[in-house]
């Protein structure tokens, strides 16, 4: 299954936008991360989860706006 994913980052101090709204397409056929998951609910918390935990001390932090299948 294909999901497309619209993610943004986000200042964790001030709430600023530091970037512009991105879609990314997740291919949980291909993509490991990502493999045999069915529902928008685990995309979601493993995309957050790895753009957001993979320092101590995030400069920025991504947050999921949409997510749909494709």
């Amino acid at each position: 299954m294909k999901f497309a994913v619209l993610a943004q980052s986000f200042d964790p101090y001030s709430g600023v936008p530091t970037s512009n709204p991105m879609e990314e397409i997740v291919d949980t056929k291909e993509n490991i991360m990502f493999k045999n998951m069915t529902n928008i609910l685990q995309i979601h918390d493993k995309y957050e989860d790895f753009w957001n935990h993979l320092n101590n001390h995030p400069k920025e932090l991504v947050f999921v706006q949409s997510i749909r299948k494709v």
